[in-house]
């Protein structure tokens, strides 16, 4: 957990070095939720994709139907079970 808080930036490294290659990604899925409640799954993975650059066109769907999350694409944050929650974590990851 600290190697990857210490790669996204989220805690300062006390010393060493990390390296990585220039054109690697890593997605970080938090214990901790960061989603918006007010606002539904597909308004959120529209919302990520816009704040990485990407376009949400042609991603909304296809993480919608890989993390199985098309029943609940118009549902509030607010109102996802736990479960449902954490897979919507995952797929902004």
């Amino acid at each position: 957990t600290t190697t990857f808080r210490m790669l996204v930036g989220d805690l300062e490294p006390s010393q060493g070095s990390i390296y990585r290659h220039q054109t690697s990604t890593i997605g970080y899925c938090p214990q901790h939720d960061i989603a918006f409640p007010a606002m539904t799954v597909v308004q959120t993975i529209e919302y990520i994709c816009r704040l990485h650059g990407l376009e949400p066109s042609r991603l909304v769907e296809a993480l919608l139907t890989q993390f199985q999350l098309n029943p609940y694409r118009h549902r509030q944050i607010a109102h996802l079970s736990g479960g449902t929650c954490r897979r919507l974590h995952l797929a902004l990851a």
